[in-house]
C-alpha cells in the first residue's frame, strides 16, 4: 500500500523482474496469476529514458509548453518561467532556442516538460543513467519534492540513500522483502541477517583472529601512526559533519536558485567530503587491526 510522500525504491538483479512489476502496476501489462488493486484517484507519472526529437529553432518555452507561461498541473496554476528555475534555468532563458542547450540541459529541459504531465504516483525506471552531476541533484530535489508518491528502479546506490523512504529488494528466486528505509539501512539489515547464522559467526571469527595474529607478527604502530590513531575519530566526526551540513544545504530547495559557479562548487565540495569520509573509515579499519594485532 501506497501512503502519501512514500518514495519506494526497488533494486534487485537484472531480469528479476522490476520494470516488469512497474508495467504491471500502471496496467501496461496484465499480472500472470493475482489481482492488482489501484485507488480510483490513482495517476502514474511515467518518467522515462526516451528523448523526443527535439526542434532546434524552438524555444525552450514552447517545447516545455508549448509556449504557454501559466499551466494547470493536478489542480494548480504553476508559472513556468519560475518553474524551470528549479532545473537551473534563468527566466530571461526561456525564449532561447534549443540548438543553445548542452546534452545535460536538455536532459534537464526534458525532465521539467516531463513532470508537468501531473499525476500523483511518480514512476521511474533507472532515471539516472547518463545524467550529469548537475541534473543527478535536479533529480533527486525533483522526487523529494514531488507531492504525491514515487516509485524508483535503480542500482545507483547513492541516488536510492538520496531519495528512497521504503525499499522492494528482489532477492532472485521470487524472494521479495520491504525495507523501511534507504539502501544503506538494507545493507545494516542484511548483515544482521547474516551474523544470524553460526557458521558464519565461526568462519568471521576465526578469519578476525588470524588477521589480527598476522598483524601482531608483522609489526606494530609506529609513533607516527600512534598520533594518528588517537586523533582520526575527531577528524572522522569533523568530516561527517561537513558531509551533513553540505548536504543539508543541497537538499534546501533555494539551493539550486544560486548561480551556476556557487553550484558546482557546492557540489564538487560535497563529492570531495564524501571522499574524504570514506578515505578516514579505511584508514581507521587499517590502524585499528594493526593496534589489536599487537594488544593479543
Amino acid at each position: 500500500i501506497m501512503q502519501q510522500d512514500m518514495r519506494l525504491g526497488l533494486i534487485g538483479p537484472n531480469g528479476c523482474g522490476k520494470t516488469t512489476l512497474l508495467r504491471v502496476l500502471m496496467g501496461l501489462e496484465e499480472p500472470d496469476e493475482g489481482r492488482v488493486y489501484r485507488g480510483e484517484s490513482v495517476e502514474f507519472l511515467y518518467v522515462d529514458q526516451s528523448h523526443e526529437e527535439v526542434d532546434p529553432t524552438k524555444t525552450i518555452l514552447q517545447y516545455v509548453s508549448n509556449n504557454v507561461e501559466t499551466i494547470t498541473v493536478n489542480g494548480r496554476p504553476v508559472y513556468v518561467p519560475s518553474y524551470l528555475e528549479r532545473f537551473l534555468f534563468d527566466r530571461s532563458t526561456v525564449r532561447m532556442p534549443m540548438e543553445n542547450l548542452s546534452g545535460g540541459e536538455r536532459n534537464r529541459i526534458d525532465l521539467a516538460r516531463k513532470l508537468l504531465q501531473g499525476g500523483n504516483i511518480l514512476v521511474l525506471d533507472e532515471p539516472t543513467n547518463d545524467l550529469d552531476l548537475y541534473t543527478l541533484r535536479v533529480l533527486e530535489e525533483a522526487v523529494i519534492n514531488f507531492e504525491g508518491c514515487s516509485i524508483v528502479v535503480s542500482h545507483d546506490r547513492y541516488f536510492l540513500n538520496r531519495v528512497c523512504t521504503h525499499l522492494l529488494v528482489f532477492e532472485g528466486n521470487g524472494h521479495v522483502i520491504q525495507i523501511t528505509g534507504n539502501y544503506d539501512d538494507y545493507l545494516i539489515y542484511a548483515k544482521g541477517r547474516e551474523s544470524k547464522s553460526p557458521r558464519d559467526m565461526d568462519r568471521k571469527t576465526e578469519q578476525s583472529a588470524r588477521q589480527r595474529s598476522e598483524a601482531s607478527r608483522v609489526r606494530k604502530l609506529t609513533w607516527n601512526e600512534k598520533r594518528e590513531f588517537e586523533t582520526i575519530e575527531d577528524r572522522i566526526h569533523e568530516a561527517e559533519e561537513r558531509l551533513r551540513f553540505l548536504e543539508e544545504q543541497i537538499s534546501d530547495p533555494a539551493f539550486y536558485q544560486q548561480d551556476r559557479d556557487t553550484i558546482a562548487g557546492t557540489l564538487e565540495q560535497l563529492e570531495e567530503t564524501r571522499t574524504e569520509v570514506e578515505e578516514l573509515y579505511e584508514r581507521w579499519s587499517e590502524l585499528d587491526a594493526i593496534q589489536a594485532g599487537h594488544a593479543s
